[in-house]
């Protein structure tokens, strides 16, 4: 029975992803129950390390400045902001204890270069060697005898039109018996691996205010111009949750987990616009109460000022 491997590409890490949240750890789960091995080629460390690093430092610049700014008012205790190495260093040994880490091969780290300078698939602009060394990584793996599932949410690199399968030139590559699955991110995953069912009661906000409030809040804020005046503290603002919807819900083990999508409108008590900001979470419920128990924020943008 040949190995099933899991080979993820780098987007579909979310920027503070934490491979202890019930996401990562339910996919985990899955995936161990499934026989299923997560890898990740190694240019994909080095690109999710980067990232890491970048982000990172911006969000320890602003959390610099504006401790300065409070110490200007206040007598503050003196903080640690960990060093972006110490940061970057703990985030790849987390990938590595996860995840198998893929070496690349050197003759298909030499064709990545000329696939990107004859724009050949998944390279393309005379750009698209890290894309093509991935793809290569897994052409090998399912070349050596490998069950190879893809993940990536690169549909227009990697996707035929539809968006759901993998491209054909990619496909054309393949040697008769090999296998390499194309799935849409973490979702295309989970809907191989997991059975669905139903998913948490949303019908009632205050749960998921309680578990997605605080992060949805601190974004608003963000969003809205700085008090008038200068004066210190963040703008007074309301939030609300609506249009609450259950996209997908997967069983794992006696817990679910779900897919949802809402919309967060936030107000101030000035005369601001009010700012609508549309959301994913995945939901840990109890499968049989329906009663979300953890939550985490995938995504969160503005949708429109109503």
């Amino acid at each position: 029975m040949p190995n099933r491997l899991a080979v993820l590409d780098t987007n579909v890490f979310g920027v503070g992803a934490d491979l202890t949240s019930p996401l990562w750890v339910s996919l985990k789960r899955v995936c161990a129950e499934s026989g299923v091995t997560l890898c990740i080629p190694e240019i994909v460390l080095h690109e999710a390390s980067n990232l890491r690093r970048e982000h990172y430092q911006e969000a320890a610049k602003e959390f610099l400045e504006a401790n300065n700014k409070i110490a200007r008012y206040f007598d503050l205790p003196g903080v640690y902001v960990p060093d972006v190495n110490e940061v970057v260093a703990r985030w790849e040994s987390d990938l590595r204890a996860d995840f198998r880490v893929l070496p690349p091969d050197a003759e298909d780290a030499l064709e990545s270069l000329n696939r990107e300078a004859t724009r050949t698939p998944p390279a393309r602009g005379g750009r698209g060697a890290r894309d093509s060394l991935i793809w290569l990584t897994c052409r090998r793996l399912a070349a050596d005898g490998n069950d190879v599932l893809f993940v990536s949410r690169n549909t227009k690199d990697f996707a035929d039109p539809g968006g759901k399968s993998l491209h054909p030139a990619l496909s054309a590559e393949l040697a008769a018996g090999d296998t390499v699955n194309y799935l849409v991110g973490l979702d295309g995953l989970f809907d191989l691996l997991a059975n669905k069912v139903e998913g948490p009661d949303v019908s009632d906000a205050e749960p998921l205010m309680k578990l997605l409030g605080f992060e949805l809040w601190d974004i608003a804020v963000d969003l809205f111009e700085a008090p008038a005046g200068g004066a210190a503290g963040p703008p007074d603002v309301s939030l609300e949750l609506s249009d609450l919807k259950n996209l997908r819900a997967y069983a794992v083990d006696d817990k679910g987990l779900a897919l949802v999508s809402g919309c967060a409108c936030a107000e101030t008590v000035k005369d601001d616009p009010s700012i609508a900001i549309r959301f994913m979470a995945w939901v840990e419920f109890d499968i049989d109460e329906k009663i979300p128990l953890q939550a985490e924020l995938v995504t969160a943008d503005v949708a429109e000022l109503v």
